[in-house]
């Protein structure tokens, strides 16, 4: 999976993922924005959330991956400017 933010691969973001019955995967970006997570078929399809400081938190809830990729972007939260923003 990759996680964009701002048009840009975006690191450092947490990626969590939780399944059906309760198995949980983390991992973090790298500087591509890409995360892999260690996901066992029977425990699919999971629910994939995003977090990452500075921007709203984006949730996927039902991802298979062998049958998409993954590709998050994450917005500014409501009410925040960017930079050069009034």
């Amino acid at each position: 999976m990759q996680v964009f933010a701002d048009g840009r691969p975006a690191a450092g973001a947490d990626v969590t993922a939780l399944s059906p019955d309760g198995a949980r995967g983390q991992a973090v970006t790298d500087d591509r924005g890409r995360a892999t997570l260690d996901l066992r078929p029977g425990h699919l399809p999971v629910r994939v959330s995003v977090r990452k400081d500075g921007f709203a938190a984006c949730e996927e809830p039902a991802w298979i991956p062998d049958e998409r990729a993954l590709h998050v972007r994450l917005a500014q939260p409501a009410g925040a400017h960017g930079v050069g923003s009034p």
